[in-house]
């Protein structure tokens, strides 16, 4: 997949969890008071976990490192998360 795919498909299911924990009222504060309830989320991309909190709303700084062996995606190296 391209680049811009996988940010998007990622995107989109981040915004999916942040409103399911925004509830029936959905206003961009209660957006974001749910998003601020990500923790360790992971895609179905190889990738560093997303976690959130009040004050912090950096996308994980870091980075995987992966390599297909036998058929299926493995880990080689990681670098820090947030």
């Amino acid at each position: 997949m391209e680049d811009g795919v996988n940010q998007t498909y990622v995107s989109m299911m981040l915004f999916a969890e942040g409103a399911k924990n925004a509830g029936r009222n959905l206003t961009p504060q209660t957006l974001q008071q749910g998003l601020e309830q990500v923790k360790n989320f992971k895609t179905v991309f190889e990738g560093m976990p997303f976690s959130y909190a009040p004050g912090n709303h950096m996308p994980p700084m870091g980075a995987l490192v992966m390599q297909v062996k036998g058929g299926k995606w493995v880990l080689v190296s990681s670098t820090a998360g947030n």
